[in-house]
């Protein structure tokens, strides 16, 4: 009977953004053990992959374990798989950036273990033909896919188990399936059934070729492969092991290089769009790049990387200038910034908060010192098929968007932030049923017409009843003048709903670091209106622990300093945030004394198989009570001031 040969794997990944505890934590529980089991069986060969943030973090923290790591390549026992440095999701990533983050890699790994990996890994197994072109680029021999992508792709049964060809534009690649079986059995049996299943031999007599991921738990919930689980199963890997050597006369452990040396020629497949069944089922079934669509401010993630993407392009005669630009921007393309795979990703402010943190960066290092000028510029940038409009100046990028006539991204360049960099709750599959829902993204200068009874606690709970939210409402541009950066907008009386005969006119400028909104409402009707005009603005600070950001109310009167937290202030002249960690203050006035209601934004996530609360924004809104005659006008200015 043939040998069954068993490829090893393992993939090893934290995201780049991730807090130094994070990294310590996985560090102990899982990387220092695993590799330390894996040593001690010289005879088992394993194919690795980590993730250049990884490898970048062991060299600084853990130089000991990049020394171990050189050791077992030198003595051929692990094959060091390459990919995006990065951990990039790879077919959303614009083609120079996919060549770059996988040449990145390549030449780390080069340099520090002295092998040019032959094999990429793709996070979340994720696959569009088009990719087999890209890693023939990059100088790459094989890849994975799971046995599921397999079977769509209609190699069933014994072609299921072993790898093929793929082709596009007559640029080929070997790809080898990930048996979803056999690491099922391997998490769910003890080894010496594991060992029986393995060594059945094909059904049209072939060979068998089977690769494992054992560091991959199982979700029975949700089906399939999950993500890597944070603790180590020592005592069922050293079992395992034990199991494999003892099966020796049985079965071959290999690497995809020795096979794609020594085996015959492969069946040749297609495969369609797809991914590792975890990600499709949080994509809904459907392309990965669902999560785009299904959570907004992963668009907005992603047409910022696009639009940074152009303006490095754009750079001419500086080498190193438009290298350390990319490079910034290879940081923020991680795959873990635009998705949510049943586990933090992009719920995560931290993450979020270093991925435009690097695009923040890149778009400074295109701005050429003594040329850059601000400006107003109309475009889609949000990839929707309607214009936006990018307010730049040296201090604050504000970007507009005309549904719902708000503000979508406030970036402070001197601290590379996004102060809307904010994240809406809504209902995930393991949450329950009575999760307060937002059903919006959260933006600044949102505008809300509410029926007066409507409270601070409703508003908590983005209860609104009887009342209008113009954030699904779409504003027209009235006029736009570059030269002084004013842009006016209006949304007509709609006369559908709570309030649809007020005509809304608003007008943005912005002056280095001052936003200003101005307001005139009409009421259009045959009836006298009487509301609360509140105006949502959502800034995502740098938490809210206890004491680490202060709200100050002015008024004519006096002025107090409390921690930020939920709260109505009234007959406010001024509202001061002070977020002691950036060190930015934050005053919020107007053209009239105003009541303002502070609702800090979380949301439940699920992380480590907990359900966590994590912050998101602070919600200001000031609240005006207005009544209107019919045809009378009512006006209103707000001006939002960074810094000193």
């Amino acid at each position: 009977m043939k040998k069954t040969k068993l490829i090893i794997g393992a993939h090893h990944h934290t995201p780049f953004g991730s807090r130094e505890e994070d990294f310590e934590s996985a560090y102990n529980s899982f990387y220092k053990p695993f590799i330390a089991t894996i040593y001690r069986f010289p005879s088992v060969p394993f194919v690795l992959h980590y993730s250049g943030v990884l490898l970048a973090w062991f060299e600084q923290r853990h130089p000991e374990f990049i020394m171990i790591l050189e050791e077992l390549v030198n003595r051929k026992q692990i094959e060091l798989l390459g990919g995006g440095f990065y951990e990039p999701m790879m077919p959303i990533i614009p083609l120079s950036d996919r060549l770059g983050q996988i040449e990145l890699l390549t030449t780390y790994l080069r340099k520090n273990f002295g092998k040019r990996p032959r094999g990429c890994w793709l996070p979340g197994l994720i696959w569009e033909q088009h990719l087999a072109g890209t890693l023939q680029t990059c100088g790459m021999d094989y890849s994975f896919l799971d046995s599921g992508q397999f079977i769509d792709a209609r190699l069933s049964g014994p072609l299921s188990e072993r790898p093929c060809y793929t082709e596009d534009q007559g640029k080929l690649v070997s790809i080898f399936p990930i048996s979803i079986e056999s690491n099922l059995a391997y998490a769910l049996s003890e080894p010496a059934q594991f060992i029986t299943n393995l060594i059945k031999p094909s059904s049209d007599g072939g060979d068998r070729i089977i690769s494992i991921f054992p560091d991959y738990g199982t979700d029975h919930t949700e089906g399939g492969i999950g993500e890597k689980k944070r603790y180590f199963d020592e005592g069922r890997l050293c079992s395992f092991l034990n199991a494999i050597e003892a099966s020796s006369d049985l079965i071959e452990t290999t690497t995809p290089s020795r096979v794609l040396k020594s085996s015959a020629p492969f069946n040749k497949a297609f495969f369609p769009s797809s991914a590792e069944r975890k990600v499709m089922h949080w994509a809904m079934g459907a392309s990965p790049r669902q999560f785009l669509i299904r959570y907004p401010e992963t668009n907005d993630i992603y047409a910022k990387m696009i639009f940074t993407h152009i303006l490095i392009n754009q750079l001419r005669g500086d080498k190193y200038r438009k290298r350390t630009a990319r490079e910034q921007l290879w940081k923020a393309q991680g795959c873990d910034g635009f998705w949510h795979i049943g586990e933090g990703g992009v719920y995560l402010n931290n993450l979020r908060k270093s991925v435009y943190a690097a695009m923040i960066e890149a778009e400074k290092i295109t701005r050429e010192k003594g040329v850059f000028t601000a400006s107003l510029v109309p475009m889609d940038f949000d990839l929707d098929g309607s214009r936006e409009y990018l307010f730049q100046g040296a201090d604050l990028n504000c970007y507009v968007r005309l549904a719902g006539g708000v503000v979508f991204e406030l970036d402070y360049l001197p601290k590379a932030w996004n102060y809307l960099d904010t994240f809406a709750r809504r209902h995930e599959s393991y949450l329950s049923e009575s999760s307060v829902v937002d059903g919006y993204r959260r933006s600044a200068f949102v505008d809300r017409l509410l029926d007066p009874a409507v409270t601070l606690n409703d508003a908590s709970v983005c209860s609104y009843r009887n009342s209008r939210n113009c954030i699904h409402e779409h504003y027209d541009e009235v006029s736009i003048d570059r030269s002084h950066q004013n842009l006016s907008l209006r949304k007509p009386a709609s006369w559908i709903g709570p309030y649809g005969a007020i005509e809304i006119n608003k007008t943005y400028i912005v002056r280095k670091n001052v936003i200003s909104v101005s307001y005139i409402l009409k009421n259009t009707g045959i009836k006298p209106e009487r509301f609360n005009f509140a105006v949502e603005i959502d800034l995502s600070l740098s938490g809210d622990e206890p004491g680490k950001q202060l709200v100050t109310s002015i008024s004519s009167s006096s002025s107090s300093t409390v921690p930020l937290a939920l709260g109505r202030l009234t007959d406010l002249d001024e509202l001061r945030l002070e977020d002691l960690r950036l060190e930015v203050p934050i005053s919020l006035t107007a053209n009239a004394p105003f009541d303002a209601w502070i609702l800090p934004i979380r949301t439940s996530c699920r992380v480590d198989g907990e359900i966590l609360e994590c912050y998101q924004s602070s919600c200001l809104m000031p609240v005006r009570s207005v009544v209107l005659t019919p045809g009378e006008t009512w006006e209103t200015q707000y001006f939002l001031h960074f810094g000193h």
